[in-house]
């Protein structure tokens, strides 16, 4: 089951970003909502098959589905957002975390401020 909640900006601290109790929360309808909603569904399947994806790649596919649109022949085009930017800016200036040191972030230091590893 997925549960919408429109919240005030005050009451959805409460629901923001606690997989622990499998609640998500999007600051906006749009992509936002989108990004949550993809994390909904991931979580899901994770836990029926036992399998806990690190955060990167949990991160990484709601980023992906972020932002889309219907293109040619009924085809999903994932389109460019903030954190898909960001990350090219970094690659083109070669300030981009290695791989290897990317890969081995835990949950915690992934998701510490300033909150662009998932870029």
């Amino acid at each position: 089951m997925i549960l919408v909640v429109v919240a005030t900006p005050q009451d959805a601290a409460k629901f923001l970003g606690d997989p622990e109790q499998r609640r998500f929360g999007a600051r906006d309808t749009g992509g936002g909502l989108r990004h949550e909603h993809t994390h909904a569904l991931h979580f899901g399947q994770m836990v029926r098959l036992h399998q806990l994806h690190p955060i990167w790649a949990q991160e990484g596919l709601a980023t992906l589905f972020q932002d889309w649109r219907i293109g040619d022949k009924g085809r999903l085009v994932m389109l460019p957002n903030l954190r898909s930017n960001d990350l090219a800016d970094r690659l083109r200036r070669g300030q981009a975390m290695p791989w290897t040191d990317f890969r081995a972030l835990e949950s915690e230091s992934f998701t510490a401020p300033p909150r662009w590893n998932d870029a």
